[in-house]
Order: C-alpha cells, then sequence, then structure tokens
C-alpha cells in the first residue's frame, strides 16, 4: 500500500481486494446489526403488549362478584410476576448471557409422565394458553432438577401467518437451537 497525506491507498489487486472484502463485511455487519434493531423494535413491542393485555386481563380476577380468593393466593401471583420480571430484566442487564429457567403455576397444570428404562423420566405438561397454547417436554434425570428439553406450540405471531411449531432446547444455549413449524405432510413423506 502507498501513504498519500496520512492515508493508506492499495496498490495491489490483492490490496483493492482484501480492502473491499473489508468494506463488504463491515456494510454485512452494519445491516445485519439495522435488521436485529428493527426485529427486537417489532417483537418486544409485541410481546410487551401481550404482557400488559394478560396484566389487565388478570386483574379481572380480583372482582369478588365472581371470583373467590385469599390473600395468601393473591401474594403468591405477584411474587411470581416480580420474581419473573426480576429475572427478565436481569438478562437484559446480562445482555441474554445468563439462562433462567423456571414454569410457575399456581394450580397443577394437566401432564403425564413416562418413565424411562434407565430410571429417568418424561413429562409433558400442557399449558392452555389462549394465544400461546403449549405443551413442553421436561426431562427428569436422577435427583436433578428438571430441564425442558423441547415443546410444541401455537404461534400466532408467525410471519406467514398462525402456525403449529416445535422448539428443541440446548442446555448450553440461552435460546432454541430448534424452532421451526410442524409440517404434518413431510413427516408422513419421511415414514414412506
Amino acid at each position: 500500500m502507498r501513504i498519500i497525506s496520512g492515508m493508506k491507498y492499495p496498490q495491489t489487486v490483492a490490496e483493492l481486494i482484501s480492502l473491499g472484502s473489508a468494506i463488504m463485511l463491515f456494510l454485512q455487519r452494519l445491516i445485519m446489526n439495522k435488521e436485529k434493531q428493527e426485529r427486537f423494535y417489532k417483537v418486544a413491542e409485541a410481546r410487551t403488549n401481550k404482557i400488559i393485555k394478560g396484566i389487565q386481563t388478570l386483574s379481572k380476577c380480583s372482582k369478588l362478584n365472581c371470583y373467590e380468593y385469599t390473600e395468601q393466593q393473591v401474594a403468591r401471583i405477584f411474587k411470581i410476576l416480580q420474581e419473573e420480571l426480576d429475572k427478565a430484566k436481569k438478562l437484559f442487564e446480562n445482555k441474554g448471557q445468563t439462562r433462567v429457567l423456571g414454569d410457575y403455576c399456581l394450580s397443577p397444570e394437566p401432564y403425564t409422565d413416562l418413565h424411562l428404562p434407565n430410571g429417568d423420566m418424561l413429562r409433558a405438561i400442557a399449558y392452555d394458553d389462549p394465544d400461546f397454547p403449549t405443551i413442553n417436554i421436561q426431562l427428569f434425570e436422577g435427583d436433578n432438577d428438571p430441564v425442558t428439553i423441547c415443546f410444541a406450540e401455537f404461534n400466532p405471531e408467525r410471519d406467514s401467518g398462525p402456525q403449529v411449531c416445535i422448539g428443541v432446547y440446548n442446555s448450553e444455549v440461552e435460546d432454541t437451537v430448534y424452532y421451526e413449524q410442524y409440517h404434518p405432510d413431510e413427516a408422513k413423506d419421511e415414514e414412506s
């Protein structure tokens, strides 16, 4: 490279190609960051509004002419909500680098257990959410805490419209390692 007034200019085709590649890489990263920011705005806004609507719906349970509850039940609801808010805030503060697990339910959700030959157990838990009905599969290994390993859910927020999707977790990764729409026709083709 030749230096003119403090700036380096490429002298050979190889140097020019290298500089062009570096510029293209920089531009690709810039575009990807913009796309990630736009996706964050879209998804975070939709999810925040859904949470707010859920809290507003929950508050309707406070009507004594329709429901009966104890102070302990109310305290548990708000303790759980606050714990989940604190976990979510910590994830944002740590840039998503901390895995936070934990499902809470005030009443038992329907589930079924499958005992495996090696002594471990799989548990399928159904969550009858009005927007995102889900079935989680948890693995119980020995005395260890259960780990959610996969799920099937109805996702009304997919770009291509509402779909049944399947997700798989990896305990070493923050988010799902696989999340795709279920295609029953493809499953039939694989069986043939």
